[in-house]
């Protein structure tokens, strides 16, 4: 049986979309899970999680058990960097990465440990983000056992992803969020 299900692709990648979907197969999504993952997940109030901070190997290999599964979503590295300059992550990253950035809530303190611990205390930039991008997938990889990962390609439609979760196909479409947005409403 699956106890959980956490999304370990970077922000911007299709994580609302999932949780959406994990919604339709019978999941309860927790989108940005942020302060209280331990605490969620030990409540049983939620069992699919994204956003941070699971994308940080270092903040979920404590999940890593033969319990829980996980997701990659696989996203061109250019399209992701172009959404996170369409909707202001880069500027966020990029002050979480400043010299002498002093967070000014634990909401910021999680975002920017998570954030470093993810993709590296250097900005994002036109130069790096293509490297930042896959040695954060390569990470992810070499982290998670692949039998417990699914590299997961939204294109791909509903059947490896209900396979995987080993629940039945639903009839209707993928859902498509968060596309011109930060957080749509699941």
């Amino acid at each position: 049986m699956i106890d959980n299900i956490f999304i370990v692709s970077l922000p911007r990648t299709g994580t609302t979309t999932l949780c959406k979907m994990g919604k339709l197969v019978g999941y309860k999504p927790k989108h940005v899970p942020l302060l209280s993952l331990d605490d969620m997940v030990a409540g049983n109030s939620y069992n699919f999680f994204a956003d941070t901070p699971c994308f940080s190997v270092d903040h979920i290999a404590n999940y890593i058990t033969d319990n829980n599964k996980f997701i990659y979503i696989q996203k061109d590295p250019t399209d992701w960097f172009k959404s996170w300059q369409k909707v202001g992550l880069l500027a966020t990253q990029h002050t979480f990465t400043r010299d002498g950035f002093k967070p000014q809530n634990s909401g910021q303190i999680i975002d920017r440990d998570v954030y470093i611990s993810a993709m590296g205390s250097e900005p994002i930039t036109e130069k790096n983000y293509r490297d930042i991008f896959y040695n954060h997938a390569d990470r992810i990889k070499s982290a998670i056992p692949h039998n417990k990962l699914l590299m997961y390609d939204l294109r791909s439609g509903w059947d490896p992803f209900c396979k995987f979760l080993e629940v039945d196909t639903p009839t209707e479409p993928i859902p498509h969020l968060n596309q011109n947005t930060m957080f749509e409403r699941l």
